[in-house]
């Protein structure tokens, strides 16, 4: 998205905003090899593009957007049909991403969830809903209106891509994306949903201590929290604990009961507390007992392990870990440099 922005709005010469269009189009194909769905951004990118087309002077406007479309389509094809080839080979038509085979294989209709239960719970629930398991992403309302005055495309394009991928998680029949924490099939679009924050906290400038500055802080350490707690412990425990309880019967998650997702006493979240504590004395007693305290699976879970401790985790070479990682430090590094240049420029900045 930053790319093909960059390539409309930045001003930058034509030769590099083709370039940067052909970039974002490799970007959104390598994101159809991984996810299928991705396929269904180029109807926002479309109409990005020919939201900025419409400000260009008249007669230039087709010829802009058939230049743009056409270098993104250049980043973009070789891995569509790459993608169309692997679904002739392994599925028997180009059009089939395994999905639906598997669905008619076990008698499920995919897309047969109310879409109003699933956007109350993929969005509000207890169990899954994104405002509670993030509530940064709250402050995200305060500046969408000024946000959509100042970039009114790049909004459009946001709130596009939102509404689709809501509506369409919400038909699926397992929108809710178990086992996992939280609203899994969600986290792509927050960072976007984030971004209305940014001018509203710019806009508002005041002391740190303010009282506006000190519910930011709640809202920003809360989510942090929250996050941290589901990498404290395994995601199964949970899980198992219900199977063991009868509340689910198996691992078919296209069975799990509603209350899961609604009841707070079946919420993962509202469950973790509880399990840390539990952990913490567990963890003790293995401690002071020289290990020799034995329990049941669900026990065995307990660790506090952040994942790269887990059992299932030793042996791993530590510059794989890191490897995996790079991604994220490099995104920490960029933003963080970001940051710095622009509190710069507003310190040299007249008045």
């Amino acid at each position: 998205m930053y790319l093909i922005w960059s390539a409309t709005f930045s001003g930058i010469g034509r030769a590099k905003s083709h370039w940067l269009s052909v970039a974002s189009g490799v970007c959104v194909g390598f994101g159809v090899l991984t996810r299928a769905t991705m396929l269904f951004w180029l109807i926002p990118f479309a109409i990005f593009i020919g939201m900025v087309a419409l400000k260009k002077p008249e007669s230039t406007r087709f010829q802009f957007f058939a230049k743009t479309w056409t270098s993104f389509s250049i980043g973009f094809l070789p891995f569509l049909l790459l993608f169309f080839w692997y679904n002739a080979v392994r599925f028997g038509g180009i059009l089939e991403a395994g999905y639906g085979t598997w669905a008619r294989e076990h008698h499920i209709e995919n897309f047969s969830n109310p879409a109003w239960l699933g956007l109350v719970g993929e969005l509000l629930s207890p169990g899954k809903g994104a405002f509670v398991y993030c509530p940064v992403l709250l402050l995200g309302f305060l500046g969408a209106k000024s946000f959509f005055k100042r970039f009114q495309e790049l909004a459009i394009l946001i709130l596009t891509a939102s509404v689709f991928f809501l509506l369409l998680f919400a038909s699926y029949k397992a929108w809710h994306g178990d086992n996992a924490w939280g609203p899994r099939y969600l986290t792509f679009l927050m960072p976007f949903w984030l971004l209305p924050v940014a001018g509203w906290l710019d806009s508002h400038r005041g002391p740190i201590f303010s009282r506006r500055a000190r519910w930011v802080a709640v809202a920003v350490a809360l989510s942090f929290f929250i996050q941290l707690a589901a990498v404290t412990l395994d995601k199964n425990l949970h899980y198992i604990r219900l199977y063991h309880a009868g509340v689910i019967n198996d691992a078919n998650t296209y069975d799990y009961p509603l209350k899961l997702y609604f009841d707070p006493r079946f919420s993962p979240l509202f469950n973790r507390p509880k399990e840390v504590l539990e952990a913490l004395v567990f963890t003790l007693r293995r401690i002071f007992f020289e290990g020799n305290v034995a329990g049941s699976d669900a026990e065995e879970l307990l660790s506090l392990d952040f994942w790269w401790l887990n059992r299932g985790a030793r042996g791993i070479n530590p510059l794989g870990c890191l490897a995996l990682a790079a991604p994220l430090f490099f995104e920490i590094y960029a933003c963080a440099a970001r940051l710095r240049a622009l509190l710069a420029e507003r310190e040299i900045s007249p008045g």
